[in-house]
Formats: C-alpha cells, structure tokens, sequence
C-alpha cells in the first residue's frame, strides 16, 4: 500500500510544481526603465492598471505630455528607490490629479522632484486619490502642487477614502 501512494504522489508533484510555476510568471514585474509610452514607459502603466511594476533608474519626464495615468491603479508601483523628475500635470479643474489619478493598489519607494501639477479637487504630486486598501509608502515629492477649486490639495496625494495606509 504505500508503495501504492508513493506512486501517485510522484505523478501529482510535477503538477503542482507547474502549477507553481505558472502562477508565479502571471505576476512578472514589468520594469520601467523611460517616461514614453513604449512598453517600458512610465506612460503605458494605463494600459495595465492591475500590474506590477518596478522602476530600474530615475526617469526624466521634463517636457512630456499625457499625464496622468487615469483611472484606477489596483496594481503595485515600485519605484526601487529612483526620482522621477520634471513632471508636469495641467488638469485644469479635473479632479483625482495626481502621477496617478485613483489608487486602490500600492505605490511605494519613489521620489517626485521638480513637479508641476495643477487640477481640481483631489490633487497631489503622486496621487490625486487613494481609496479603501490602496496603500502609499516611502515616497516623498518636491515641487508645486495647485488646484483651480481648492479642495483637498496635498504634496503627495489629494485624499484618502476609507482604510487607506499611509506611511
């Protein structure tokens, strides 16, 4: 009999071991290496709002348009410990202004230096508005942060809803 068992344990551990493995390069972290659009771009993060994404050096984003990364981040930003400079946001009076307009997900270990940004309610250098289980850690900023209505308005972010973590 235990022979037996033996058998069918050594038909089931590779399964499992795929298995593993196939669940674990579903959460590959894409690495963000410039501020373009390119699949490596800080901009192209909008088109994968649920992925995982770590920063590999600081980027430049002076004099690049189409920001912010709209919509809602459920996903984790890892800024690796790098800056991202010259940033430049004009939203008028739109609110959840920010790098990133809505967080659900985690934004951690980035810098903002040299920022400009301008919006409506809700305005922050990195985000405009973290909801319920979004977290922001280890980040800081630098720079200008304006809003046209006056509304929650902050260095890092604009507002926090529900049992978001700041630290």
């Amino acid at each position: 009999m235990r022979y037996t068992h033996f058998f069918r344990l050594r038909h089931v551990l590779p399964m499992f071991i795929l298995c593993i493995a196939m669940s674990q390069s579903a959460y590959a972290q894409t690495s963000i290496t410039d501020c373009g659009t390119s699949a490596n771009g800080l901009q192209s993060v909008a088109n994968g709002l649920a992925g995982s994404y770590l920063m590999a050096n600081d980027i430049d984003c002076t004099g690049v348009g189409a920001f912010p990364i709209s919509g809602t981040f459920s996903g984790t930003f890892d800024g690796g410990g790098f800056v991202i400079t010259g940033l430049q946001i004009n939203n008028g009076t739109t609110a959840d202004t920010g790098l990133f307009s809505v967080v659900s997900g985690t934004v951690q270990n980035v810098g903002l230096v040299e920022v400009e940004v301008t919006g409506g309610n809700d305005t922050g250098a990195l985000v405009g508005r973290v909801t319920a289980g979004g977290t922001i850690s280890k980040v800081w900023a630098s720079g200008t942060v304006t809003s046209a209505t006056g509304t929650n308005v902050g260095g890092i972010l604009g507002s926090a809803i529900g049992t978001a973590t700041l630290s």
